[in-house]
């Protein structure tokens, strides 16, 4: 079983019919550029500068909520989609920024990145500031603390066997002077704490 081609158009090789080619593709109907104002429009979209191109949006700078109403238009922002831009902001702190074209949105990813990299920086001398915190309370500050306890439990052990001999004293009928008595009574405070 053959299969069928599809027919193939007729082209004729003769003068008249290419002469008439020619002449059609210079006159154009009404409503379409001819070739050289469209290769001009089309340049002009892909041209940032142009009011034309489509590569053109907002983005948002952080800014103090303060300081947001002093914030105007740029010499080449449209005031009304600018005004939009504002009022459609993330938050209060943000104000709209035009980009145009895919170089200014490189730089500004360029930028975001540096100051990225400055801000790693810095987190990483915190970091660094706070594991030196750390080991020098490991090393001087922690056997400090545990030596104090140390003498803490110490000195409260004698301040009780001290205690019960004032009290065994005091039981015996010792008499106490004023100064010992003082001494009994924080004595009794401590041990009650």
């Amino acid at each position: 079983m053959e299969r069928s081609r599809p027919p193939t158009p007729y082209v004729t090789s003769s003068p008249t019919h290419t002469s008439k080619r020619s002449t059609s593709q210079l006159t154009h109907p009404t409503g379409q550029k001819s070739i050289p104002e469209q290769i001009f429009t089309l340049a002009s979209k892909w041209d940032p500068t142009t009011p034309q191109s489509p590569f053109k949006t907002y983005l948002y700078n952080s800014v103090d909520p303060k300081h947001r109403p002093f914030y105007t238009p740029g010499p080449a922002d449209d005031e009304e989609k600018w005004e939009a831009a504002l009022r459609s902001a993330p938050d209060a702190s943000s104000i709209p920024v035009l980009v145009s074209g895919f170089q200014q949105l490189g730089s500004r990813i360029t930028f975001q990145a540096s100051v990225l990299t400055v801000l790693q920086g810095r987190l990483h001398e915190i970091n660094s500031g706070l594991a030196d915190l750390l080991r020098r309370h490991d090393l001087e500050i922690a056997p400090r603390a545990a030596e104090c306890r140390r003498r803490h439990v110490r000195l409260a052990r004698k301040v009780m066997e001290l205690a019960a001999k004032t009290q065994v004293l005091r039981n015996r009928g010792y008499a106490m002077d004023a100064e010992e008595e003082r001494l009994r009574v924080r004595l009794v405070e401590l041990e009650r704490r």
